[in-house]
């Protein structure tokens, strides 16, 4: 090492220890501070031999255990760890925090809230939260629900904690919302960053370049199990930041706890320039993630109702938002409705779960009727169900000459799946403060309030507050109201459309009927909503979710009415209902960006739907499976404008039959079911051309001319299916492991790293 270097180390050593004597920064929980034997081989890469038999025990039954099994004790408070620093003068604040494997505590001033996974904190007086070994069964294994990043928004001139939210980075998607709500902080905020293992392994080159932009030093030395802290004024640069990590001996283990103990000076902050209008001052003031609302630069945006385009309407039909907590998700979709064709003449109800000051505020601002359900409906643990031996995920549209390359005839099929946990096909339980109980209870009671509240409506819509809405939402059901009207088989319209990719969504204006539930944006007349109302779901059914219990116990022999190209967009994460993984499917499918569609309301009444379904079937062209779909995909790519039939052994809509899962795999549509085929016939256009697979022989539309032309799947085409997916989006996977460093400079500033990159899901990764 060279003179230069070792002066250099010299005085970063000094200041390093100088500013953790000055604000009080501890590394490490009791009895694992910088100086202990556990945390000396994980900082500084180096072991006592007294240590070593011990080390490598824990590493081999960690081994055994599975990367998402470890188990560590639970950190205690703060308080309890040793004596805490004195608070300063009056215009500061305590933040306090233990981060780790096993969870975060995170208080300022020494109080403490209750928090779970994925729900957000709001307006609570100098408090936080408390999240601790929540786990539940994933694959082999156990997930951590306490793992990823929580990122905290407070107040810099009062110290309140104005949001706090967890985002699960150990997931896909994850970082696209936490990147959103990052820029959506107003400078001068102060952030509050805490990451657990595992927070590392979706995080993209957007975030990491966000973080460098708060002031991170450590955002580019990530490796895989590090424990990270960080404070922040958004726009000023960082007020502290540390990290735990591994050495190359141990980066199979997860780093040291990080203690936070940090008096926060209070500031005065920015001043807007219209602080003259008070109840939107008190609002930003008190609430954080609301972006261009509360901007100071220049006067804040506000979405307008009067600007939105006009439409002629027959009848008004109000709109429930429903929603939990996320506030800021409610406000986006309020501007899209106002902004849709007739957004203007929409009632809009927001229903609350729960009490919420916040909602009552924003509902104040936008002049909008908020209702609060006093949900009574108890919480519980998780619930898990096995995954599904199904399929992998799709790759992301694009155009359909270029979504697969042709195997050559007799080559075996190289796996492209997604990795062999396939945890994008677990179904994820209720979080326990929304147990299924819980939804169904707040679900029935916007149902029953919005027709309450606009007794003069003869349809409402009901949306959840994570959905992106195309630009003719409000026009959409307008024109599908009069189907509902009129065809008595009809009982609800949805804006969403399960088998709609880029190769199988082309015309806005068609409709198709289906045996499917409500979901992601629909509307109901107010006697379907009556019926629906008698047969609710009671709390004794255990975890029967209201959507799927309104298609057993009340759909029958009524369909829905679904677009071929959806008119909402699910825009949720990582979660623990939908997982990353299932929104990195939901984030590849289309939507209309038109405004003024007008749709084929005629072809889709019955009888009219039934006579011209069976001309396309009598005119089709019958396809034949005779090798595996998956390597010669049996439909041409190109528009041929013809129509093709397909029949296949699916004597139910289980998935042990193989038949269904193969076909639509291998064509890229919605692989766990056929719940929204029509009389068992699942239609699409794949690349312009009309297809309709008919599964035999309980399907009335099951008519080939030869038993042979039904095919008849087997577990090995399964399997072959399940790793060769037709339309998997690419799934990008990025995270560093440390290495032996030749030099200790690039040891002790944490560069003794590597970077894994690759891509699942391509025909080159």
């Amino acid at each position: 090492m060279t003179s230069k270097k070792r002066v250099c180390i010299f005085f970063l050593l000094a200041a390093v220890s100088a500013s953790l004597a000055a604000t009080g920064i501890m590394l490490g929980a009791a009895g694992h501070g910088p100086g202990s034997r556990e945390a000396l081989p994980r900082m500084q890469g180096a072991t006592g031999s007294s240590d070593a038999p011990r080390a490598k025990k824990d590493q081999d039954r960690r081994a055994r255990q599975g990367p998402y099994e470890q188990q560590s004790a639970s950190p205690k408070s703060p308080r309890h760890a040793s004596q805490i620093p004195e608070r300063g003068a009056k215009g500061s604040v305590l933040l306090e925090a233990l981060l780790g494997p096993s969870g975060v505590t995170f208080l300022v001033d020494g109080t403490e809230v209750s928090h779970v996974p994925g729900r957000e904190v709001l307006r609570v007086t100098v408090s936080a939260y408390r999240v601790i070994n929540k786990t539940m069964p994933w694959g082999a294994g156990r997930a951590r629900l306490h793992a990823g990043i929580h990122y905290v928004i407070m107040n810099e001139r009062s110290g309140q904690v104005m949001r706090a939210t967890t985002f699960f980075t150990w997931q896909p998607e994850a970082t696209r919302q936490l990147q959103d709500v990052v820029r959506s902080t107003r400078n001068g905020r102060v952030i509050v960053i805490l990451a657990t293992p595992e927070f590392t392994q979706y995080l993209s080159q957007d975030i990491l370049k966000e973080f460098k932009t708060l002031g991170s030093h450590f955002s580019d030395r990530f490796v895989v199990h590090d424990t990270w802290c960080m404070v922040a004024r958004k726009g000023m640069g960082v007020i502290h930041e540390s990290l735990t990590t591994t050495t190359p001996r141990t980066y199979t283990r997860d780093s040291s706890p990080v203690r936070l103990q940090l008096v926060l000076p209070l500031v005065q902050g920015e001043q807007c320039s219209w602080d003259n209008d008070k109840d939107r001052v008190r609002f930003c003031e008190t609430y954080g993630g609301y972006g261009s609302f509360c901007r100071c630069e220049g006067p804040p945006w506000t979405p307008d109702p009067s600007k939105g385009p006009n439409y002629p309407m027959a009848e008004k039909i109000p709109v429930a938002i429903v929603t939990s907590r996320r506030l800021p998700l409610v406000l986006r979709q309020v501007a899209q409705l106002w902004a849709s064709p007739g957004g203007s003449y929409t009632p809009i109800l927001i229903i609350v779960d729960g009490r919420s000051q916040e909602a009552r505020d924003l509902g104040r601002l936008l002049n909008l009727t908020v209702i609060e359900h006093d949900n009574h409906a108890p919480t519980g643990e998780p619930r898990v169900e096995k995954a599904k031996k199904t399929g992998s995920p799709k790759r992301p549209p694009s155009q359909c000459g270029g979504l697969r390359r042709r195997q050559i005839a007799g080559a075996p099929i190289r796996p492209r799946a997604w990795n062999g946990r396939r945890a994008c096909l677990i179904r994820f339980p209720e979080a326990p403060w929304r147990t299924p109980a819980r939804i169904n209870s707040i679900v029935k009671f916007a149902l029953r309030t919005v027709f309450e509240r606009h007794p003069y409506a003869d349809h409402a819509i009901i949306l959840e507050d994570d959905l992106q809405l195309a630009p003719d939402f409000i026009p959409f059901f307008h024109q599908a109201s009069r189907a509902l009207r009129s065809d008595p088989r009809l009982l609800f319209v949805n804006a969403f459309n399960y088998n709609s990719y880029a190769h199988t969504a082309h015309d806005p204006r068609k409709l198709y009927r289906g045996h499917g539930i409500p979901g992601y944006g629909w509307m109901t007349s107010r006697k379907g909503a009556g019926l629906m109302l008698d047969i609710w779901v009671g709390e004794d059914q255990g975890v029967a979710l209201w959507d799927w219990w309104i298609r057993k116990e009340l759909l029958g022999e009524r369909d829905m009415l679904m677009p071929e190209v959806p008119r909402t967009r699910h825009m949720g994460a990582g979660g623990v209902h939908i997982s990353g993984f299932d929104q990195l499917l939901f984030s590849s499918q289309p939507m209309t960006n038109g405004t003024r569609t007008i749709l084929d309301v005629d072809s889709a009444l019955t009888p009219t739907y039934q006579e011209h379904l069976q001309e396309e079937l009598d005119s089709a062209l019958v396809v034949e499976i005779r090798s595996h779909p998956c390597e010669d995909i049996p439909l041409p790519m190109h528009q041929t404008n013809k129509r093709y039939v397909i029949y296949i052994y699916q004597p139910t809509q289980s998935d042990v039959y193989h038949s269904y899962f193969v076909i639509a795999q291998c064509l890229g549509i919605n692989e766990r079911d056929m719940h929204e085929s029509y009389k068992m016939l699942v239609t699409f256009p794949f690349c312009g051309n009309q297809v309709y697979v008919v599964a035999c022989p309980n399907s009335p539309y099951c008519h080939p001319r030869h038993p042979s032309q039904v095919y008849h799947a087997t577990e090995e085409d399964a399997d072959i299916a399940r790793a060769n997916p037709f339309n998997m989006p690419l799934l990008q996977v990025s995270y560093g492991i440390r290495t032996l460093a030749k030099d200790p400079w690039d040891e002790f500033t944490l560069m003794n790293r590597v970077v894994v990159n690759y891509t699942i899901g391509s025909d080159d990764g």
